[in-house]
Order: structure tokens, then C-alpha cells, then sequence
């Protein structure tokens, strides 16, 4: 049966140009997804530049050809779409997901950036991947995000967004303890995860996109997991190519010392080093050709 693609209601359509945030009344409180991005975010602290929008999507290993596409031309059509950087990191060692990274320049001018719209068209290619859906199914399915710690104490101390997205969206919405955030995260990461319908998700993804790229990670990316970093340590092993150039740190290994080649040139004049020369004695006679050959006498017995 044919699968009903996940609608995201308030996304604009792609080719067209995005809607701008409603007029917001004067003595009224500003909606969380209408758009408008708080002015305090529009310049950070000592007048430098916004901070890019980027999101990080964890997929399973069997579904993320539905992105990737053969030859990549999935991917390369995304990025055309929607205009954001994607980028597949290389697959870990023992560890079952993959992680989609999505990122655009903050356009504070637009209701969705790139980014967004890349994360909604790759989620939505998520769900048909799964082949387990049937079409309208009502089925939960987990959304899961990788996302900086300090995005994620942010997210917990905002009741005002976690109640909208439960009470909006009608998902569940958790932050998962450090222990169970998987090899292909960083070491200062936290899982967040979404359970709902194929229906509800869109909407939940909305709500807190809007909230993410309000409020960027505020913390350098860390190194590996512990269970990544002893992965690492193990000979012949590299780290993947994941979000951009890591830190020193990351992945650093002392180099294997080996013997130095040995040196190739010009032969010394004079017989081999393996070959004996020949002594001055009577060299050993051989009969002519053609004569039958001489056996010596047996032993005696």
C-alpha cells in the first residue's frame, strides 16, 4: 500500500517565497512559532553576527538511504530544495544510527530558514523509509535529535515549550541522561526524543526548531563518548568525519613507530655476500658430453 507523507502545516511549499511572521498586537504575548525571532537573538552580546542554525538528526542505518539516495543524488537534491548544508556523518563502529547534520546562515528575516526546511523534508523522507508504516497509520514512531547540553537544560527549564509541544503536537517528549547517548554523539551531547503519530511529529518538529534556532548551542562541540574514546584507543582505528573540523582533542592518537625501509642503491663491485669465492685449488673436472655418466664404487658392506 502507498504511504501518506507526514504534512507540515505551517512550512512553506518549496519554489515559493516563505510566508512572513503575523503582526503581533501591541500588550499581547508573542507566539513561540510565529516566526518573529526576538530581538535580543538577532545580535549577540558584543555586537557580533547571529550564530548559524543547525540541527542534528539521528536515523537508523537501515533507513538513511532513503536519504542519501544511490550515488548520493537524494542528498544533492535536498541541498538544491532547500538550500541548507546536509551532511551524512561516516558510520561508528557498534553503533546502529547515523546522524543527518542540517545547517543554513541565520536568515532572521524568514519565518523558516534553510535549515528548517531541510529538517522537515528529511524527516519526512525518514518516515517513508520505513517500511513497516502502513499508509495512515496511527502507529507511534520515535524522532530522535542530538543536541548541545546546554540547549537541553534550556529546553527543561522551558515549561512554556514542552507544554506546547505536548499539548499542540500531543507527543511525548523526553531528554535522555547522559548514559544513554549513543557512540555516534559527542561527549557533550544529550538525546531528545520524540514518540508520536506519523500525523503529530511535523507539528512537534516545527515548535522546537523554532526554539532551537532561537537559542544556538552556547558551548564548543566536546569530544568523543567515553564508550567512542576507548573505541579509539584500539590501533588502525580513526574518528569519523563529523560536525566540521573537531577539536584537538578529538580523536587524537599517539602514531605507531616503525622501523625505518631499508635503503635500496648501487651494489658494491665483488661477489654476492651469499656466494663463496672460489679457492685456489683445481677447480672439478666434468666428463665430455655425450660420455655415459661414471657412478663411484659402492661401499663396501
Amino acid at each position: 500500500m502507498q504511504q501518506t507523507a507526514p504534512q507540515y502545516r505551517s512550512g512553506p511549499q518549496l519554489g515559493y517565497p516563505p510566508e512572513g511572521p503575523p503582526p503581533v498586537s501591541l500588550g499581547t504575548k508573542r507566539r513561540l512559532d510565529d516566526g518573529a525571532v526576538p530581538e535580543a537573538k538577532r545580535v549577540a552580546p558584543g555586537g557580533q553576527p547571529a550564530r548559524e542554525t543547525i540541527f542534528r538528526l539521528l536515523s537508523s542505518s537501515k533507513k538513511i538511504g532513503s536519504v542519501i539516495g544511490r550515488g548520493g543524488e537524494i542528498v544533492k537534491q535536498l541541498k538544491l530544495e532547500t538550500g541548507a548544508r546536509i551532511k551524512v556523518a561516516d558510520a561508528v563502529p557498534s553503533c546502529e544510527e547515523r546522524v543527518v547534520i542540517m545547517s543554513s546562515p541565520p536568515d532572521l528575516e524568514v519565518q523558516w530558514n534553510s535549515a528548517q526546511r531541510a529538517l522537515f523534508e528529511v524527516h519526512r523522507r525518514l518516515l517513508e523509509g520505513d517500511y513497516s508504516m502502513t499508509s495512515g497509520s496511527t502507529a507511534p514512531v520515535v524522532t530522535r535529535f542530538l543536541v548541545n547540553q546546554t540547549q537541553a537544560n534550556n529546553l527543561l527549564q522551558r515549561l512554556d515549550v514542552t507544554n506546547m509541544v505536548r499539548a499542540e503536537a500531543g507527543v511525548d517528549l523526553k531528554v535522555m541522561g547522559p548514559q544513554e547517548v549513543p557512540a555516534c554523539a559527542l561527549s557533550n551531547d544529550r538525546v531528545l526524543q520524540i514518540t508520536g503519530t506519523p500525523q503529530q511529529l511535523p507539528r512537534a518538529l516545527e515548535i522546537l526548531s523554532q526554539h532551537f534556532r532561537a537559542n544556538p548551542p552556547r558551548e564548543k562541540p566536546g569530544g568523543p563518548t567515553p564508550a567512542f574514546a576507548a573505541l579509539l584507543a584500539r590501533p588502525g582505528n580513526a574518528p569519523p568525519s563529523h560536525y566540521g573540523v573537531p577539536p584537538p582533542s578529538y580523536g587524537s592518537q599517539p602514531q605507531p613507530q616503525y622501523p625505518p625501509p631499508p635503503q635500496y642503491g648501487a651494489v658494491a663491485p665483488g661477489p654476492a655476500p651469499y656466494m663463496s669465492a672460489p679457492g685456489p685449488g683445481p677447480r672439478q673436472a666434468y666428463p665430455p658430453v655425450g660420455a655415459p655418466p661414471q657412478y663411484a664404487a659402492p661401499p663396501g658392506y
